[in-house]
């Protein structure tokens, strides 16, 4: 395998289903269009339900091994996942025949492909992917891999509003560094050009993948690169089938029911921001004053503004002497003696945020600080 990460010095050819897609109805994303960016290493999709994310990657692993010998390897959160994740890997891919010559299977976790065989032949099987979890990072390094270049992530930001259980592992960007890192084997001055591809069907700032990529704000509709080198790419599109959802589906007629489902809409069907539009994002006054600082794996200044009643929090505060509680350990755990010591502090966040009187300089601190109030139990 060279280093610009081909196996096969020709291309070799492959037939693929014709579509005549209603872009009114579906259309997968086109990522040889993504994949033209070719100094980004990163791209991450951020997209409505059934809107061709996973779909067209899945297409694009396919026709990427097939032709040029790059083989993909598929993510996912926890082992538990494996299993049904591999189950119907192929299945719609199959049942469509996107690719008529083909055929497929997946046996201990590597995906296989083959060119269907005449009759009384036997299938020529190659092997095209992998499958790994993360929270079984140690036993990935047991394991052999050859020629890969993409890796997906899918549902790397979770619904938290529909999935309230499922939860995010501890430095998720780390331990798929990690996984990438065992993988690939690359070394200084033979770069393989390996491609990670994020996908979330929802928007949630409280992703600490966000804070691993250097998303300060959220993300602009369209393209936002990211990095010195804009490594990094969002991809963040309006859902032009929301109103079909919203009219056409039983989901999209019963989220009209009430004003709070209504908002929440937003979210589920255009692709926007949970708290992007919020009125408790709002800048702070001149007149409000610094009363004290919290520091929970980053600073929350927090300040009062006693005229009109609000408390506001920033990201940063002043070295004026105000009091600083510093709420985790060295360890990351929770310093029960400081929390203690804040207890007046806490019942004050905790009423102010029941009446809604917290108001945060971006979505981004809202959904940070957001983080810590659940930790500690206020939310």
């Amino acid at each position: 395998m060279c280093a610009a990460g081909y196996a096969r010095p020709r291309p070799r050819k492959l037939i693929r289903r014709k579509h005549d897609w209603d872009e009114e109805v579906f259309k997968p994303i086109d990522w040889k269009k993504e994949h033209s960016f070719t100094d980004v290493r990163l791209f991450m999709e951020l997209g409505g339900r059934s809107t061709g994310k996973t779909f067209g990657l899945r297409l694009e692993n396919i026709e990427e091994y097939w032709k040029y010998g790059r083989r993909f390897c598929e993510i996912v959160r926890n082992k538990t996942e494996l299993a049904p994740f591999q189950q119907g890997y192929f299945e719609k891919i199959d049942r469509q025949r996107e690719f008529p010559e083909l055929m497929y299977k997946v046996e201990a976790n590597r995906a296989y492909i083959a060119k269907i065989p005449q009759e009384d032949e036997e299938p020529q099987w190659e092997l095209a992917g992998y499958f790994v979890a993360l929270s079984s990072e140690q036993d990935t390094k047991k394991m052999s891999f050859d020629g890969v270049v993409n890796f997906t992530y899918d549902e790397a930001v979770i619904d938290r509003v529909n999935n309230p259980r499922k939860k995010y592992l501890p430095d998720e960007y780390s331990s798929i560094m990690g996984v990438m890192n065992t993988v690939l084997r690359e070394v200084p001055g033979e770069p393989k050009r390996a491609r990670l591809h994020l996908l979330g069907n929802t928007c949630d700032l409280t992703c600490g993948l966000f804070r691993s990529i250097g998303v300060k704000k959220v993300p602009r509709m369209g393209r936002t690169f990211y990095g010195k080198a804009r490594s990094a790419m969002i991809m963040r599109w309006p859902n032009k089938y929301a109103d079909n959802f919203r009219e056409q589906t039983t989901v999209g007629q019963l989220m009209g029911l009430s004003e709070d489902a209504a908002r929440d809409s937003g979210v589920f069907f255009d692709n926007e921001f949970s708290g992007e539009f919020s009125p408790e994002v709002a800048p702070k006054p001149s007149r409000a004053r610094h009363m004290y600082t919290i520091v929970f794996g980053e600073v929350f200044g927090i300040w009062y503004d006693l005229k009109a009643g609000f408390v506001y929090v920033s990201s940063k505060a002043p070295d004026d002497g105000k009091p600083v509680f510093a709420m985790l350990r060295r360890d990351a755990t929770i310093d029960y003696t400081i929390l203690r010591r804040s207890s007046e502090v806490i019942k004050t966040l905790a009423s102010m945020e029941r009446s809604k009187l917290l108001r945060y300089e971006s979505p981004v601190l809202a959904a940070r600080f957001g983080e810590f109030l659940t930790y500690i139990g206020v939310r």
